[in-house]
Order: structure tokens, then sequence, then C-alpha cells
């Protein structure tokens, strides 16, 4: 609403080039790619270039075990079993979490998976997806795929734009049924990750969104749905 007022013939436009001053007077190549989801109106900068996801392809993997939920094949209930290494590593991470060599149900694991950006659990639940079912997902979800034998080297990169498509498919709940879509969306509203996005955002605002950074590497992704009601 603020944007149409202040642009309303072409608030994109006025939107872009906005962007485009911060970004002049900013060290470092970025991709941006926005789309307004009630008008369809769209503005790009750089959206198809491709980058390392990191830590956003978190989202393809749990949809993908949410995919075999729906498909009754795992339950968000089923106790998994952890290491003492693993659960050791999980208390250092979050010491107030209840958390025993006795497992963690399949639901607290994908929570810390999207919430805390958790690496150590990403590695348990990971054992409970075939490759062929991870191909599946990025497939269906509009994501870029590679022959099997790459994926090993890790997932294909990504543009701005074809992120995009991934988060389309949560909100209108077209690979998952909405319940399991809204759970998603719903941790991804609830991260530990207040910069970028969020920090430029009102309090009140609502965003469901997943960041991936690597800073040896000095890649930062931040990709969200902003509510603006």
């Amino acid at each position: 609403s603020f944007l149409s007022e202040q642009y309303p013939d072409h608030y994109m436009d006025g939107l872009k080039q906005s962007i485009n001053a911060t970004l002049s007077n900013t060290k470092g190549h970025f991709g941006v790619y926005l789309k307004d989801l009630e008008s369809g109106a769209c503005l790009g900068i750089n959206e198809n270039d491709q980058y390392k996801p990191w830590s956003l392809i978190k989202v393809v993997i749990v949809t993908t075990m949410l995919k075999k939920v729906e498909r009754r094949q795992l339950s968000l209930n089923q106790i998994v079993v952890l290491t003492p290494e693993q659960v050791q590593a999980e208390r250092s991470l979050r010491p107030e979490s209840d958390i025993s060599t006795n497992g963690m149900p399949m639901r607290e694991l994908i929570n810390r998976i999207i919430e805390l950006s958790d690496n150590i659990t990403l590695a348990v639940i990971g054992k409970y997806i075939r490759m062929e079912e991870f191909q599946e997902c990025l497939q269906a979800t509009g994501q870029p795929t590679a022959p099997t034998n790459e994926l090993s080297k890790g997932p294909p990169r990504i543009s701005p734009k074809q992120y995009t498509s991934l988060l389309k498919s949560l909100y209108y709940s077209s690979y998952l049924q909405p319940t399991l879509s809204q759970l998603i969306l719903s941790l991804m509203s609830d991260t530990i990750f207040g910069m970028w996005i969020k920090a430029g955002l009102p309090a009140e605002i609502k965003l469901s969104h997943k960041v991936g950074f690597n800073a040896d590497s000095g890649d930062f992704h931040d990709c969200g749905i902003v509510y603006p009601t």
C-alpha cells in the first residue's frame, strides 16, 4: 500500500530505481527479484544470476520430508534417535532445549532445521530422504536439478527468480497440502535471524523467510514472503 501510494502509476519502476541507487553505493554483486503476489507485478536486478544456495536448500529438504509425511511414509510424531555426540552438539546450540539420547520427534527436528538453520539435525533427517525424492521436489517446485552423481558436490546453483518458485509453491500449496505448506511458512516466520529483510520491516509486518550464507565465500542470501497486512 505504501509503495502504490508513493508511485501510483508504476510503483515497481520507482522501487527499482531506489534499489539501484542503494546498490550503486554498496560493495558486492547483488541479485534481487521481487514479485507482488496480488497484482503479478515484478522487478528484477540480476535476477537470473545463479549462486550457491547454502542453507536456502534446507527449505527444499524439509519440503521433501513433509511430502513423505503427506504420503504417510513418515510421521511427524515418530521418534528419531540421536547419537551422544549429536545430543551434545544440540545442547551447545540451544542449552535450554530438552534433548536426550532417547530421541526427538521428527516435528522438532524439522522445527530446528528451519528456525535455527541447524546443520546437525539436517544431517540426522537427511537419512530419511532418497536422492530421487529430493530431485522430485526440486523439479516440482521449479528449482534447478542436476544429475544424481553431481549432487554429492552440493545442490545446484540457483537464481533469485528461481527460488521464488519454491516460495510460491508453499504460498499456493501447489506441491504440499495446505496444512503442511503452512507448517513450513509458520516455521519460517519464527526464525532466529533478524538481519537483512526482517531488519527493514516494521515489527508488525509478518515475514516468512530463510537465510543462507557462507562468510568465507562472502555469500549472503535472504529470501521470503512479506505479508503487508
